[in-house]
């Protein structure tokens, strides 16, 4: 659930419920854009068509990820209203038949421009760099969140001794074994909605495994779809559904579904 609270009889207003439409609508573009034979800026350029409707923006520079095995983020990405050198660094890709994807769906109210905050960082992972560890406590943590959490974010609240791992995992970030997911945030007067779900491409359209439900009646937008792609797009079902096979009469005259001869 997304609406903190609403109700039909008081709904969110105002911005906030722009841009949770806005995020909404970009979260169902998706559900039908990612799918077999697309290519990843489809759904770049579409998410930003999509935002416009609601004065909105996609946050810069935030990532969906292909999953594979034991990879969170995968070699494939789609990046949110991304600037030159984030262009350079996302490759033209096209979605396939079985992929996984974990999609972060991230618009804002203001310029879209992520800035430092100062929230301390809470949640880390494992990065690809080799280094021979000198503290005990150090080794030990790197072993351990290598055997439970492999290339998956984690938080130090989920170790056995907290202040034991924040020690380790202090000598980790120092030679790039971990980092930390830094916290952004937008300017002070400012929205941002966030939507996160996995999705499972198959070739009669995409499967949602896991994310949150919209319930439009809980937010009241001014604004509405003009555009009449997305309109388009929006209106299609997200999978095929599939064609019933005729049975096969089993001689000439043979009845079927209890039904002979002739049309009925």
């Amino acid at each position: 659930r997304v609406h903190g609270g609403a109700t039909e009889e008081n709904p969110v207003t105002g911005r906030k419920a722009d841009l949770m439409h806005a995020a909404n609508n970009i979260q169902e573009a998706c559900l039908r854009l990612i799918k077999i034979g697309n290519k990843n800026y489809d759904v770049t350029e579409m998410a930003n068509k999509i935002a416009r409707q609601y004065n909105c923006i996609p946050v810069e520079g935030y990532r969906c990820h292909e999953v594979t095995k034991d990879e969170y983020e995968g070699p494939k990405m789609i990046v949110w209203n991304p600037n030159e050198e984030q262009r350079r660094f996302c490759e033209k890709s096209t979605f396939e038949n079985y992929e996984v994807w974990n999609v972060n769906v991230v618009v804002s109210t203001g310029d879209g421009k992520p800035r430092d905050s100062q929230y301390r960082p809470s949640v880390y992972r494992k990065l690809g760099g080799k280094y021979s560890l000198k503290m005990k406590t150090s080794r030990q943590f790197f072993h351990d969140i290598s055997n439970r959490f492999q290339s998956f974010p984690f938080t130090l609240r989920a170790m056995e001794d907290e202040t034991r791992a924040r020690m380790g995992a202090k000598e980790c970030i120092e030679h790039s074994l971990i980092e930390p997911l830094t916290v952004f945030k937008e300017k002070d007067d400012q929205w941002v909605a966030h939507l996160n779900f996995t999705m499972f491409i198959q070739s009669n359209g995409a499967t949602k495994i896991a994310g949150p439900q919209f319930d439009a009646n809980l937010y009241k937008t001014e604004f509405s779809l003009e555009d009449a792609e997305i309109k388009k797009l929006l209106a299609t079902t997200i999978k095929k559904t599939a064609k019933k096979k005729k049975k096969k009469n089993a001689g000439i005259g043979a009845p079927e579904n209890g039904v002979s001869g002739g049309n009925v």
